[in-house]
């Protein structure tokens, strides 16, 4: 699930070179974002990230990394795992209450 404002930048587009041997050293390598995702608004997701299954972006959080754990939340510049061992629904807290019928404690 895609909020709003999102981006996502498979490269640089643009050219990094090392001047001692003109090799090119910001190759792309794409980007994966897993099953059952949600993307926060105004989150940025960079070259060569990785997003595992059942995770959630934070809003603004920008992801620079290879995050291959499932069931996380992610945030921050650069984003980090904020915190493990969640799940999310579309669902608005109390439609997802009345679909579990939790009581009131």
């Amino acid at each position: 699930m895609f909020s709003c404002g999102i981006e996502i930048w498979a490269s640089d587009t643009h050219t990094v070179v090392d001047q001692k041997n003109q090799k090119i050293i910001n190759w792309g390598k794409g980007v994966f974002i897993g099953n059952h995702v949600w993307v926060g608004m105004h989150a940025i997701i960079l070259k060569n990230s990785y997003i595992g299954d059942n995770s959630i972006v934070g809003a603004g959080g920008i992801v620079t990394g290879v995050f291959k754990e499932s069931h996380v939340i992610l945030a921050g510049n650069p984003a980090r795992v904020v915190k493990k061992e969640i799940s999310w629904d579309r669902l608005r807290p109390l439609q997802y209450k009345e679909k579990l019928r939790i009581k009131e404690s």
